[in-house]
């Protein structure tokens, strides 16, 4: 039987093989995915805008709190110390007072610190109203009142010291015024004693002295007072017996304290000397002044002589001029006849006031006997007067320099003196009158002895201006200019072989 042909089928347990296709996938946020994410970052960008504006704000209000709070601390400032000023009823009286705080004294700054805290308060006030942020003006208000509490705090100080030191003047002065002014009698006396205590007293309730200290200066003050009006009656002329009197008063002295009582006494003696002894110096001053001045009037006929010994007669009475004085001055106007000078008592005057151990008072009395006695021409009683006049034993060192000159004068002339004694009078005379009219000590000497040389050597006139040589009593080789000087001629020197 013939095989229908079949066709045998075979599974095979692999995958076949497809043909691949590039077909495109659906694109990425197509449904809705990039729209959530760009919709995230928008709002991520709105937030950093906002807090952009966030901090520019800050910055802005930071800003404008600064600014705002250098307004204040110069307005501040301003409060306290200024230029200008203003007028206020001090006592009932309109003063002008300082507008800054700061700058005002004393009694001006009673209620300085109320007034601060009125001023500067409504200043801060005024400086916070234009800070609209709560937080900002908060933050603001804490910057300012420490500004505040700062400068409130210098003006209670200022306020504090000032009047104290005000309240302080007014005691010293008050007190100043008691221990000063206060009469030399027991009843004044004990009044300013009562009111120095009552002064000290008012002054420790306010200011709160130490007991022990307002003790220590009541007792010094009323020692002052009692010191002070017991040695007015000195400064007035009283004895000593009369300012001990007060201090003994019965009502005084039991004011006195007693470890003060001693040291007054010992005060008001210590006053008496220096009293006496500055009266007698002055005194002793206005009689060489007047003695001078009779000398100068006599010198310049400046008045009659009938005047001048009545003017010494009544000065001599008044006990301005010693009596010695006033008899001789008195003897100089009544001699008639005309004196002629002795050398040898010009000289001795002369020597006189070159000596530093003689009294200048004593010559000048010296001298107004000479001429008394006609030995001293009224020329020469010139001269010598007014070479010696002022000179007194406290100035007696500031004329030594002319002094020397007047030792040199005498030493040169030396060798002239026994035979010609009238060579060292002209000598001194020419000296004197050469230093009164001005000319130096130098000068002076020098000038003297050039016309002396020319009277000893008239001769050297016509010597030729080298000067010519001659020798001295000495033996002693000189030579003579026309011109009167003396110069040494020196010794030849020996040749050096």
């Amino acid at each position: 039987m013939p095989k229908i042909p079949t066709t045998q089928q075979t599974v095979s347990t692999q995958t076949p093989r497809v043909a691949e296709y590039n077909i495109p996938g659906a694109v990425r946020g197509a449904f809705g995915e990039n729209v959530t994410a760009a919709t995230s970052k928008l709002i991520e960008g709105v937030g950093d805008i906002g807090q952009m504006f966030q901090e520019k704000a800050e910055q802005m209000y930071k800003v404008k709190n600064a600014e705002l709070e250098n307004e204040f601390i110069l307005a501040n400032q301003d409060i306290l110390h200024n230029d200008k000023t203003k007028v206020i009823k001090i006592d009932g009286v309109d003063t002008e007072i300082p507008d800054g705080i700061g700058d005002r004294m004393g009694y001006q700054t009673n209620g300085a610190a109320t007034e601060y805290e009125k001023r500067s308060a409504d200043l801060r006030d005024s400086i916070l109203k234009k800070v609209k942020h709560e937080g900002y003006r908060s933050e603001l208000t804490q910057r300012l009142s420490s500004h505040y509490l700062s400068g409130r705090e210098f003006t209670i100080k200022h306020e504090i010291a000032e009047t104290r030191k005000a309240a302080k003047d007014t005691f010293d002065a008050l007190s100043k015024t008691l221990v000063e002014s206060v009469k030399a009698d027991p009843a004044t006396l004990g009044m300013a004693i009562d009111k120095i205590i009552k002064n000290h007293l008012d002054e420790r309730n306010r200011l709160g002295t130490p007991l022990a200290q307002m003790d220590f200066e009541v007792n010094e003050d009323i020692a002052k007072a009692t010191y002070n009006a017991a040695d007015s009656i000195l400064q007035m002329g009283g004895t000593l017996k009369e300012a001990k009197a007060l201090l003994n008063d019965e009502k005084i002295k039991a004011k006195i304290p007693k470890e003060k009582y001693g040291e007054i006494v010992e005060g008001l003696e210590v006053s008496d000397r220096q009293l006496r002894n500055l009266r007698e110096s002055q005194a002793e001053q206005f009689r060489t002044e007047r003695e001078d001045e009779l000398i100068q009037m006599k010198v310049n006929n400046s008045a009659s002589y009938s005047d001048l010994m009545r003017m010494a007669t009544e000065d001599m009475n008044k006990g301005i001029l010693k009596p010695r004085f006033a008899e001789a001055y008195i003897n100089s106007l009544l001699r008639k006849e005309e004196a002629g000078t002795k050398s040898e008592t010009f000289n001795n005057i002369a020597e006189d006031i070159l000596n530093p151990e003689k009294n200048p008072e004593d010559i000048k009395l010296k001298i107004l006997q000479k001429n008394a006695t006609g030995e001293i021409s009224d020329e020469d009683f010139n001269v010598l007067n007014t070479f010696n006049q002022g000179i007194t034993k406290d100035t007696l060192e500031k004329v030594l320099p002319k002094k020397s000159f007047l030792q040199a004068i005498s030493i040169w002339s030396d060798e002239y003196a026994e035979e010609k004694p009238e060579i060292k009078a002209r000598l001194f005379k020419r000296y004197m009158e050469g230093v009164s009219k001005g000319q130096t000590p130098e000068i002076a000497i020098n000038e003297a002895i050039r016309k002396e040389v020319m009277i000893l050597h008239p001769q050297a006139a016509t010597y030729p201006q080298e000067g010519k040589e001659t020798m001295d009593k000495n033996g002693a080789i000189k030579t003579i200019t026309p011109m009167g000087d003396i110069l040494d001629v020196e010794a030849p020197k020996p040749k050096v072989k």
